[in-house]
């Protein structure tokens, strides 16, 4: 009876730590954290490349005319962006959706280049809970894909009826960009979206991170921040999966992703481009190349495959 008793108190307690721990993890994962630059001295030779492209695409869009936009979310938050005028009297622009606690301008600014020798204008958007957009909470792809309708709205407004607008996003904004293309809501504006680096379902995401990050119990874990997410995002894991998203996708869609890539894996790519309904897809893979670092690796081909995407 005593060794019950003891037994008892000890899962007990296991079960209320596990509890403490994972809402713990779901604040250091789900909780707006504001990335800092890595000084360039201390770079590694991959993130020497991310600057230095970081700071020339902010010297370009800095030359161009811009100016800056704000939406409102369904939940009232106030959204940031940036539009970029980089041509006269052009109805063709990117909406660019940065990732996981990034923001517009550094992350996908470095893109400017090879969208104005395209005919493009540039949309940068801070996601909630990032930049200086409003928001306490990232939730994956979830409620930003509502978020970037909004925003496409918008550019429908601005630009008129007949604005082409393409979706390019990043990592936790190629999630993003993949459920807008399975969205009923996507405005018929929306001819392509470019996916890089994305994962095929918030779940498998989480899982691969707890599997090579921590030492919990992952099935459980996974459970335990199923429940934060319900209780503080208001949704749960099943109904944020990309896979799921794009077997309703209609439009031509790119998938890009690094073949190194252990952080958001590879084999999620597949995944994607296995499940998506379009009749206009292809993947592209950047060999060598690890988490959000094909265009620092192979700009020459990311720039080519992009090009031939949107104008086949």
């Amino acid at each position: 009876m005593t060794f019950l008793i003891v037994f008892l108190v000890v899962v007990v307690v296991m079960f209320v730590l596990d509890i403490v721990i994972t809402s713990k993890i779901f604040e250091f994962i789900f909780k707006r954290s504001d990335e800092e630059d890595v000084a360039y001295e201390d770079a590694s030779d991959l993130m020497k490349g991310f600057i230095k492209q970081k700071e020339e695409g902010i010297a370009m869009l800095n030359s161009k005319p811009f100016e800056a936009l704000d939406i409102t979310s369904k939940d009232g938050l106030s959204l940031k962006g940036t539009l970029y005028r980089l041509h006269e009297n052009n109805n063709k622009v990117i909406l660019s959706v940065h990732g996981y606690h990034g923001d517009g301008l550094r992350d996908m600014g470095r893109f400017g280049k090879m969208y104005e020798a395209l005919g493009y204008d540039l949309l940068l958007i801070d996601q909630r809970a990032c930049g200086i957009s409003e928001g306490d909470y990232v939730s994956f792809g979830y409620h930003e894909q509502e978020d970037g309708i909004l925003w496409c709205q918008k550019l429908v407004e601005i630009y008129g009826q007949d604005v082409e607008i393409v979706l390019h996003g990043m990592s936790m904004g190629g999630a993003t960009v993949c459920n807008m293309a399975g969205n009923a809501n996507l405005p018929k504006q929306v001819v392509a979206v470019i996916s890089d680096c994305s994962y095929d379902s918030m779940k498998t995401q989480l899982r691969h991170s707890l599997h090579t990050q921590t030492q919990l119990p992952i099935e459980f874990t996974l459970w335990l921040l199923d429940m934060f997410c319900k209780k503080n995002l208001h949704f749960k894991f099943k109904q944020n999966q990309q896979t799921e998203a794009v077997k309703k996708a209609t439009i031509p869609m790119l998938f890009i992703h690094g073949d190194a890539d252990d952080y958001v894996p590879y084999a999620m790519q597949e995944v994607l481009f296995n499940a998506c309904a379009s009749n206009k897809k292809k993947q592209v893979s950047i060999p060598n190349a690890k988490y959000e670092s094909c265009y620092v690796l192979a700009s020459d081909v990311y720039e080519k495959e992009v090009r031939k995407f949107l104008e086949a």
